[in-house]
């Protein structure tokens, strides 16, 4: 998929929310194109938050 293709769902997938209040990630794991890109699994890893808080109470203990 290009970039600008990629872009296009985000975005149309994005305003939904916007506009709606509808859930991103079911918005996007719905979506038929991102489906044949990436399938559920990957784009599950994408959304798991875990990797990007891992260090948290570390960061956390140092600053306050």
């Amino acid at each position: 998929i290009s970039r600008e293709d990629a872009y296009k769902i985000v975005q149309t997938n994005a305003m939904k929310v916007w506009q709606d209040g509808r859930d991103f990630y079911e918005l996007l794991s719905n979506d038929e194109k991102i489906q044949q890109s990436l399938g559920k699994e990957k784009l599950k890893a994408i959304f798991d938050y875990s990797f990007y808080t891992k260090n948290i109470d570390q960061i956390f203990s140092r600053v306050f």
